[in-house]
């Protein structure tokens, strides 16, 4: 049953107790014309014929927008009756019963649309274009009515989105990762993604659902309409952005790529210079060349039946190292064959990536190096030089452009220059070196040492730059523990300083109190002596009375009568103020023993608080500690490599984990997930791509940069029921990242709060009537335990997140709220308005601390 107030019946129909209160109640106020009786007249319903139960959204809100919402929303709610929807109408504060359910002949909403109860609705004339409602009108809302007053479905609408102006690239929504690395700026309906470990690839969010047409504007958009918030993820992994009633959550997709698989007997392989194919060797079919990401087979060159032993791609030719100790060249374009070498003295073992001069360097069996010059016009090779190391057998070689780079006898490393083979550098490591990649032309190589430590040295210095044993992940964590810590910590400071002001009350109540008792002690007699004096006054005067009466024209005892009097009323002038001062004393112990009892309640529960909290910030300790074990192990590494542009070093461990460095200081930059079925056995890498060679004979290609992708979306930007009531213009991720707050609303008429599930996106709470206006700011507190909100209703407020309750309001500015902050310890907000003043805020009283203008 849907009722406003209080109902008052009369047998089975309703009685009205105040005439002039329902002149109010619906829809639109009669102006001060003369009606007609034709306009007064009822109306006879007319039967529904829909063929289908009445929906509130779709049959009966139209009717009431047009005719009586004019006078009843929220904003103008005449006689406190909304009728803007079912729930308004729940929560309006009319006499009377609008809508009784199953009752149509009970409820006002039909009785006086019906017109046969006075006052009718909508009263005729009126300046609100209202009208009687029609026959039909009137049979679906009583319809409505007998079955259930049910609420709708949700209307659906279709939205007609128009491109925006390319002239309105105002940047409303900017947040940073809490890493520091990505930065998210919404420029109108779009969002791009800088990242500052590498500053030249800015990604664009792109919802695919968005497509292009002359009515949405072109692809790449993120949202439809304007991006009012942005917000990270505490973990980094996922951003949301807002529009029009929808909330989009972004994703880092660190999956790979699916592992393509490969021969068993595949003898070498070596990626594209740009990345995108994979050459390999097959033993009976020769040279195969992949897509670097699909695994599409793009070609084969048979190399009649010639086992292959190395490959390498220098400008538009492959290079291919074939049993018979020749050096079979083919165009990359279409695997012909142009060229083949004499043989070398000895079968090749590796072949180096492009040096300068389109040269590559042959890694022969006994040790020896072979500098092979390709044409770049024919594809002809020569022999341009021969290396040999004075350290012993050259085991490994790396490198490109200027140099390359050789490891022999497992820690002597030598630089060779690439025009004529000549050594340019020679310097030992500590450990032996069991992988190695190098870019000269940057300056950098990496080595693993002893099979797990891999290391970033300058072999322009010849040292070491850094370990790169960075545990990202681990640090990350104690990092987070640290502050957790530290919150907590302050926390406990906090409610410490609370005791002892608790304490200090205390004590000064109870010096109070006994201040109040001595003086207790002190006006007992002066009251008592005061009332003796008072009662001996009171017998004189009531004996000079008596004998008075025996004589009454004797003028001696008028005169005694009169004195007496006069002796009575300055008694008691003594007696009152004896008694009130008596009083005042005694009230004055019951005010300091009530502030003492209030005050051992305050220093209780503080310290109840403070053994809890102190309790958590010890157990955040431990956690600190462990954190920090972990975060001690370095990180192991069996295969290393650099991007082919030297900025970045890559590292992988046998499970697959692999790790992003920056090649110019060592810094861990990313950390990419294990996610391969068997051990890694070889690793390569491009600008953007790391190919990992598996056990199980799989290739599996990886973004070093993750895009962003559209995880999931709150809300429907193209119609449908809605989830927010309109555009979402704030948000704010709890602490533990587990909740999601989004604040927005109606202009004027709502301020809209909620809390979201982002793993799956589904409500976690609503805040009822959080606000009148739309909510522009939010934050959660340090702790994860109160959000704050700032709105354009001019008010801070603060949420209690657990129970989703109110917990205080703080008032001061004079213009819209636009945003708001905590301090870690939860005892102060600052708060920023649209009427150019910052306040600050104590959080525990709600008064303004300093106003800053």
């Amino acid at each position: 049953m849907i009722r406003l107030n209080h109902l008052q019946k009369s047998g089975a129909l309703m009685t009205y107790s105040n005439l002039n209160s329902l002149w109010l109640l619906l829809l639109c106020l009669l102006p001060a014309n003369v009606v007609s009786a034709d306009e007064n007249k009822p109306v006879a319903e007319e039967d529904a014929a829909l063929g289908r139960a009445v929906d509130f959204d779709k049959d009966v809100r139209p009717i009431l927008q047009a005719n009586c919402v004019a006078c009843h929303n929220v904003t103008t709610n005449e006689g406190g009756v909304i009728l803007e929807s079912l729930d308004a109408m729940l929560k309006s504060k009319a006499s009377s019963a609008v809508v009784t359910a199953g009752k149509p002949e009970e409820s006002l909403l039909f009785t006086l649309s019906k017109r046969s109860v006075e006052p009718v609705m909508p009263p005729l004339p009126n300046d609100r274009q209202a009208k009687a409602l029609s026959g039909k009108e009137l049979g679906i809302v009583k319809q409505w009515i007998t079955e259930g007053a049910k609420a709708g479905s949700g209307a659906a609408k279709v939205m007609n989105w128009q491109p925006i102006n390319a002239r309105l690239q105002g940047v409303y929504a900017l947040d940073v990762d809490p890493s520091g690395r990505f930065i998210a700026a919404g420029r109108a309906n779009r969002v791009t993604i800088y990242d500052l470990a590498r500053q030249d690839a800015p990604a664009a969010l792109v919802d695919p659902a968005i497509v292009s047409s002359a009515t949405q504007g072109p692809t790449g958009a993120a949202h439809r309409d304007f991006v009012h918030a942005i917000a990270f993820h505490p973990a980094g992994t996922m951003v949301a952005t807002t529009g029009y009633r929808n909330i989009k959550l972004w994703q880092r997709d660190v999956t790979p790529a699916t592992a393509m698989p490969i021969p068993a007997d595949v003898t070498a392989g070596t990626l594209s210079q740009d990345g995108s194919e994979v050459v390999l060797a097959v033993p009976g079919r020769g040279v195969v060349v992949l897509n670097a990401t699909t695994g599409a087979e793009r070609g084969v060159a048979g190399l009649d039946g010639q086992a292959v032993s190395a490959v390498a791609v220098v400008g538009g030719w492959i290079l291919a190292a074939q049993a018979d100790l020749k050096v079979a060249v083919l165009k990359a374009a279409d695997l012909s064959v142009v060229h083949r070498t004499e043989p070398l003295p000895g079968a090749v073992t590796a072949l180096s990536a492009e040096l300068a001069g389109g040269r590559a360097a042959a890694l022969l069996a006994d040790g020896s190096i072979r500098l092979l010059a390709t044409a770049a016009d024919t594809g002809a090779i020569t022999v341009a030089a021969e290396i040999r190391s004075d350290a012993g057998p050259i085991t490994r070689i790396s490198g490109g452009g200027p140099q390359l780079l050789t490891v022999a006898a497992g820690k002597v490393v030598q630089l060779w220059k690439s025009e004529d083979g000549t050594q340019a550098a020679r310097f030992e490591t500590p450990a032996e070196i069991t992988a190695v990649d190098a870019r000269p032309a940057a300056e950098r190589a990496v080595f693993v040492f002893g099979g797990s430590a891999a290391s970033l040295w300058s072999i322009k210095e010849n040292k070491e730059l850094a370990a790169l044993t960075a545990n990202l992940p681990a640090q990350r964590d104690q990092k987070n523990a640290e502050y957790r810590k530290a919150v907590l910590d302050s926390r406990v400071a906090v409610i410490k300083a609370q005791i002892d002001e608790a304490d200090k009350e205390i004590t000064a109540q109870k010096e109070a109190e006994t201040k109040a008792k001595a003086d207790v002690e002190k006006q007992t007699p002066v009251q008592a002596e005061a009332k003796k004096k008072f009662d001996e006054a009171a017998a004189k005067t009531a004996e000079a009375k008596k004998a008075l009466e025996g004589k009454p024209d004797d003028a001696a005892l008028k005169t005694a009568v009169t004195e007496a009097e006069k002796a009575e009323a300055a008694a008691k002038d003594v007696l009152t103020k004896a008694d009130s001062d008596l009083n005042t004393a005694k009230k004055s112990v019951d005010f300091a023993v009530a502030a003492i009892a209030r005050a051992e309640k305050r220093a209780a529960e503080r310290r109840q608080q403070h053994e809890a909290a102190t309790a958590e910030a010890t157990a955040a300790g431990t956690t600190v500690e462990e954190k920090k074990t972990a975060a001690a192990v370095p990180a192991s590494a069996a295969f290393v490599a650099l991007t082919a542009d030297g900025k970045f070093a890559v590292s992988a461990d046998a499970a697959g984990l692999t790790r992003l460095w920056n090649a110019a200081t060592g810094t861990a930059v990313d950390v990419l997930p294990a996610t391969l079925a068997a051990p890694v056995t070889s690793l390569q890498a491009t600008n953007g791509l790391a190919l990992l060679k598996s056990a199980d004979n799989r290739l599996t290609a990886r973004s070093l940069f993750p895009q962003w992708t559209l995880a999931r979306s709150i809300g429907s930007e193209d119609g449908g029921e809605a989830v927010f009531a309109d555009r979402v213009l704030s948000l704010a991720f709890s602490p533990d990242g587990t909740l999601l707050a989004a604040g927005g609303g109606e202009a004027s008429r709502t301020g809209e709060l909620t809390l979201w599930n982002p793993a799956d996106g589904t409500l976690v709470r609503q805040f009822p009537d959080a606000h009148s206006d739309t909510v522009y700011g939010l934050e959660f507190s340090a702790d994860g335990r109160l959000l704050a909100s700032a709105s354009a209703d001019k008010f801070v407020k603060v949420f209690d997140v657990a129970a989703g309750t109110f917990v205080r309001a703080f008032e001061g500015h004079t213009h819209h709220v636009m945003d708001v902050s905590w301090k870690s310890d939860r005892t102060t907000l600052v708060s920023a308005g649209a009427d150019n003043a910052i306040k600050v805020w104590n959080v525990e009283t709600g008064e303004q601390a300093r106003t800053i203008s």
